[in-house]
């Protein structure tokens, strides 16, 4: 237990503690539940974000690709054959 008292400014943290107020003290406790209440919002406001983005990729996994990816698809697709037509037709 002695070697972890060491690291430990114990005196400083006393000397803080002496120097607050009753009143700072009831301030700090009113405040503290904004705090942890937009800390939380945080947190909610990534996860919820996450979850709907999720749910979008799997709509979009779902529904496949929409018409006009579909014929830019294609349309790739012919350009590469047409490519390789005229390499082979000289």
């Amino acid at each position: 237990m002695a070697a972890l008292t060491l690291d430990i400014p114990v005196d400083e943290i006393t000397a803080r503690a002496r120097q607050m107020t009753f009143t700072r003290f009831v301030q700090s406790l009113i405040a503290l539940p904004f705090y942890l209440a937009g800390y939380g919002m945080v947190y909610v406001w990534k996860a919820s974000r996450w979850c709907a983005a999720a749910y979008l990729v799997g709509v979009n996994q779902a529904r496949g690709p929409s018409k006009s990816e579909q014929i830019a698809r294609l349309k790739a697709t012919v350009e590469s054959q047409r490519i390789q037509l005229s390499r082979f037709s000289g």
